[in-house]
């Protein structure tokens, strides 16, 4: 019906906006779409985070908010689901970078939610598998809606589809900066045969007064200290799955690669609190009741021999509370 005319009408009954924040890929979209010959679909371009809210200010906080009957948010991502037809992600993944992404996934789902007109859907999904990046995201969107997103489970109308249920709760960790891979690259150059007989015959120089010491560092986090790190017992290749999936067993593994654990937000170092939110944590035992994150899908790459995918269809029953605009306007600026 929106990109076909229904039978009786010259032109489609309604309209498609497609937006990409990378304009080579809009242009991209633009020649694809020109096969089509079709007036009811339209390219932009911008930062998804600040599409522009377009009903009029009356009908804001109303049930007449929203523009658009459905919305899907695509949000970018880590793209850790997709490593079976892309392994070289693996080369420059880190978990530092799921934690930057969570805040603007966030805000762009906001945004979305804002868009959505009362009575219609949201998508919200990426091809990660971490919940920073999906559960967490829901939670805190279907937190701040107060009421006026619910999630749908679309299960039932899907046959053939293989997708795992939503997770409840999951554990926040932080990768130390020392521990990725690039700082790992690093350290191994730093120690080798080589810079180990330049660093010696330097001190030698220092000793003798040929050379000025080395200046000590006052910048940086404490974590930044590569030669700190000691070689994991885990840390193998090729790599070996852990005989013991327990929770003891895996906490013991995880902090011997150099991750940190939280238990809480108020775990949290106060210098890595701009960097590991409160939003991230799993919804407490009430909140998880309501919240139904089990409708979540997650597409497991060996389930049907595909890529890996999270989905999540919310369906938007009321309009926006203060809170959710609130927090949509100032990530939004945040994020300037």
């Amino acid at each position: 019906r929106v990109v076909h005319p229904p039978e009786g009408r010259s032109e489609p009954a309604g309209y498609v906006v497609a937006n990409d924040a990378d304009p080579k890929r809009a242009y991209m979209l633009v020649n694809q779409l020109r096969r089509m010959n079709n007036p009811a679909a339209f390219v932009t371009s911008c930062d998804g985070q600040y599409f522009p809210v377009l009903d009029s200010k009356s009908d804001r906080g109303t049930e007449r908010e929203g523009s658009f009957d459905r919305v899907l948010a695509d949000v970018p991502c880590s793209g850790d689901g997709t490593v079976r037809k892309n392994p070289g992600i693996w080369r420059q993944w880190n978990h530092l970078g799921s934690l930057a992404l969570h805040p603007l996934q966030l805000s762009i789902a906001l945004r979305g939610a804002r868009l959505t007109k009362v009575g219609g859907y949201l998508v919200y999904s990426t091809c990660s598998m971490n919940p920073a990046e999906n559960e967490s995201v829901v939670a805190e969107l279907l937190r701040l809606g107060e009421g006026s997103l619910v999630l749908a489970d679309p299960r039932s109308r899907m046959d053939g589809l293989v997708a795992r249920p939503g997770w409840k709760t999951w554990r926040v960790l932080r990768e130390s900066k020392s521990r990725t891979r690039k700082a790992i690259k690093d350290q191994k150059k730093k120690r080798n045969a080589k810079m180990m007989a330049k660093k010696k015959e330097w001190d030698e120089k220092v000793e003798r007064g040929e050379a000025p010491p080395p200046k000590e560092r006052s910048d940086g986090d404490p974590d930044d200290k590569c030669d700190a790190v000691e070689p994991s017992p885990y840390d193998t290749d090729p790599y070996v799955a852990p005989s013991d999936w327990s929770y003891e067993s895996l906490s013991e593994r995880t902090k011997s690669l150099g991750f940190v654990e939280y238990a809480s937000f108020e775990d949290v170092e106060d210098d890595w609190r701009k960097r590991v939110r409160r939003s991230l944590f799993p919804p407490t035992e009430e909140e998880a009741g309501r919240f139904e994150l089990d409708k979540c899908l997650r597409c497991l790459p060996q389930d049907m021999d595909t890529g890996g995918f999270f989905v999540a269809l919310l369906k938007k029953v009321g309009p926006l509370g203060k809170n959710a605009t609130e927090r949509m306007d100032s990530m939004a600026r945040e994020m300037r």
